[in-house]
């Protein structure tokens, strides 16, 4: 699609690298500003453009940001099923730490591979989304460890806006699976997701057994 700005004919992009991806982010809460980078205008060229013209050059700069017409994921992404403890803690970190500045990080991850940021961003969107949403799904199954909301509130959110702090506060639960031994530390990240999980939600619930226990124990004693 091509818009006139100005009297030129400016072809709207579908696709940006994955760099300008990231730089573009910086400026979506400036209309001028981000119409300028991403075609690559003048600000004082952009000033000039009608407004009806402007939001129409937002969506499309929106639709080419995020592709939702572009379903195909790309070959050779890691596969949920067997993502292991230390990949998922990698890509936690990148998303808490805002991943429309860490993308290209978050890419490396989910690809196994060294992504360069001069590739297109379009034909990782597909496999990130579908992470995104599965790491949704797996924060429902395991809402009791990770301590979120009812689901009605969970389906609320945004699907990168978890309410925890699960990025910085995974080495208690690193060194609860290495039994606090720093040289079992390489092997628990090297263990399967959900292999991990499942023992983490299992020790939770035997300590909160074993501290309600005494509890009981301790009001039976009160009441004597």
């Amino acid at each position: 699609m091509q818009l006139v700005i100005d009297g030129r004919e400016i072809t709207m992009p579908v696709d940006f690298t994955i760099d300008k991806w990231i730089e573009i982010q910086k400026w979506t809460g400036d209309t001028d500003k981000l119409i300028s980078v991403s075609l690559g205008l003048p600000i004082a060229t952009v000033k000039l453009i009608p407004e009806k013209t402007k939001t129409l050059a937002v969506a499309l700069i929106i639709t080419a940001l995020y592709p939702s017409w572009n379903k195909e994921v790309k070959p050779n992404i890691i596969s949920f099923e067997k993502i292991t403890l230390g990949q998922f803690i990698d890509l936690e970190v990148y998303i808490s730490r805002d991943y429309r500045k860490t993308m290209l990080d978050l890419i490396k991850v989910l690809y196994n591979t060294d992504v360069n940021q001069n590739e297109l961003f379009g034909q990782y969107w597909p496999g990130v989304e579908r992470y995104l949403r599965w790491r949704i799904t797996l924060y429902k199954q395991y809402k009791n460890l990770f301590n979120v909301g009812d689901d009605t509130e969970y389906e609320n959110e945004d699907i990168t806006d978890i309410k925890t702090d699960l990025a910085y506060g995974w080495y208690d639960h690193i060194m609860t699976l290495a039994d606090e031994k720093f040289l079992n530390i390489e092997p628990v990240l090297n263990k399967p997701l959900i292999e991990a999980l499942n023992y983490l939600a299992w020790y939770k619930t035997k300590i909160e057994r074993e501290a309600e226990a005494v509890r009981v124990k301790q009001a039976k004693a009160q009441m004597r």
